[in-house]
């Protein structure tokens, strides 16, 4: 009896298993298919993919006639790539666009003399001045203000300075003012090459190393008083050193310092313009005391000129002047580490020691 339990067993086990081979899933059948019929495989896929790709075409048709539009894509704006469609950012577009095409409107082109304009901001040395021990006093003083000329003048005696000084005979910023007869930005003339450079006019040290003017000679403009110059008594009457585009940084004195730097800030607190144009070379909270202003810091920025010699405007070549520019200031740059004592080491920036 056991004998033919076991046999029925066996019969049914192999039964079983034949029952399974002969009927595979359809996974199973379809990769058998694919291996034996490739290029059937392939073309039934692609009849598939076309179809499936034609209803959901039909389908999003249906929904954009059900919504009222006449095709399944919005439509077509000059606006389309525009991040967002508020009126402020079209109106940016249409100005960017007129301020594009309006040198093709000329009937001839301009030549840009030069270095007569200011170049890329970006291109531009920035100097903040600070107390190192974090003292609350002015930082307009005579003897301050001393080294902070001498600071620059590593800048402005750089060899090649002339080939990217700003050659600018009045504020850049302040062109479109009518200037009186003769008033420009004091500057450096070479006689043997011919080059002028105009002193760097957003430097703290130029709002102290001022020739005297005469209030009429100013048109009696506070902002000419602010750049073009010092309308107290004692100031300098040398800016220009024997070396080349550099100042003459003689001690100033004291009793005009403090005359100046209060002329300055009573002008600060005349109105916003002036606040605004002052306070760029002021600390954060230099006039919240208005009766007993001071500033703490302040900073300078001297920038190039554009275009570069050799170059009909800024955008003539552009990579090649910024590299002209990068590689001159790559020359300051090491000057000041000199300057300054910083040193560098193989994993040591020169920028961690303190200048």
């Amino acid at each position: 009896a056991s004998s033919e339990e076991h046999a029925a067993m066996s019969s049914t086990t192999t039964t079983t298993a034949e029952a399974e081979v002969r009927e595979p899933g359809f996974a199973a059948a379809y990769s058998r298919f694919v291996v034996k019929r490739t290029c059937c495989a392939f073309w039934l896929s692609l009849t598939v993919t076309l179809l499936l790709s034609a209803v959901g075409i039909m389908i999003a048709m249906q929904d954009a006639q059900a919504k009222g539009q006449s095709s399944i894509l919005s439509t077509q704006t000059q606006y389309d790539w525009t991040v967002t469609g508020a009126l402020l950012m079209k109106q940016k577009d249409m100005v960017d666009s007129a301020l594009g095409g309006r040198d093709s409107l000329s009937d001839a082109a301009t030549a840009v003399a030069e270095r007569s304009e200011e170049y890329n901001p970006r291109y531009a040395f920035n100097m903040l001045y600070y107390w190192k021990d974090g003292r609350q006093e002015h930082m307009w003083t005579a003897e301050t203000l001393q080294q902070m000329c001498e600071v620059e003048n590593v800048i402005l005696s750089t060899p090649g300075y002339e080939q990217v000084c700003l050659n600018a005979t009045v504020v850049p910023f302040l062109s479109s003012l009518s200037h009186p007869p003769g008033l420009e930005l004091r500057a450096s003339f070479n006689g043997s090459s011919g080059v002028r450079c105009s002193l760097p006019h957003m430097s703290a040290v130029s709002l102290f190393y001022q020739q005297y003017e005469e209030p009429a000679a100013l048109a009696d403009d506070k902002l000419f008083e602010v750049f073009y110059g010092a309308s107290q008594a004692k100031a300098p009457t040398q800016l220009l050193s024997e070396v080349q585009h550099t100042r003459d940084c003689a001690l100033l004195d004291e009793g005009y310092v403090e005359a100046r730097r209060a002329r300055l800030y009573e002008l600060a607190l005349t109105s916003p313009e002036l606040r605004a144009q002052i306070g760029f070379f002021l600390s954060s909270a230099a006039l919240e005391d208005e009766a007993a202003p001071r500033t703490v810091a302040t900073r300078s920025m001297i920038s190039f000129g554009s275009p570069l010699p050799g170059f009909s405007d800024e955008n003539d070549r552009e990579e090649e002047q910024e590299q002209l520019v990068e590689d001159w200031a790559l020359k300051v740059e090491q000057r000041l580490f000199d300057h300054f004592n910083m040193q560098k080491g193989l994993f040591y920036s020169a920028y961690r020691d303190p200048a």
